[in-house]
C-alpha cells in the first residue's frame, strides 16, 4: 500500500493483507514496528513515523486507545 502524505510525498507500507468486503482497514502497530516504523501515543494522539522519522499518520486516540483515520492511498 502506498500512503499519500502530501502533494509530492508518499510512504510505502509493505506486506499488507487485503480483505475483500471489509469496511475499514486495520494497521498492526507491532507489524509496523518490525518494519522499522516507529510509533508514539502521547496526549491522546497516535503518530506513525517512517524509517526516516517522517510523520506518516497522525490521528486522535479514542477512549479505548484505538485510532481511526482516513488515509489517502495510491
Amino acid at each position: 500500500m502506498v500512503i499519500k502524505r502530501s502533494i509530492d510525498r508518499s510512504t510505502v507500507i509493505k506486506d499488507v493483507l487485503y480483505v475483500p468486503g471489509i469496511k475499514c482497514n486495520l494497521l498492526s502497530v507491532g507489524k509496523r514496528m518490525e518494519k522499522e516504523f516507529s510509533i508514539t501515543m502521547k496526549n491522546e494522539v497516535f503518530k506513525l513515523f517512517d524509517e526516516e522519522n517522517k510523520l506518516v499518520i497522525r490521528s486522535p486516540l479514542s477512549k479505548n486507545k484505538t485510532s481511526k483515520t482516513l488515509i489517502n492511498s495510491i
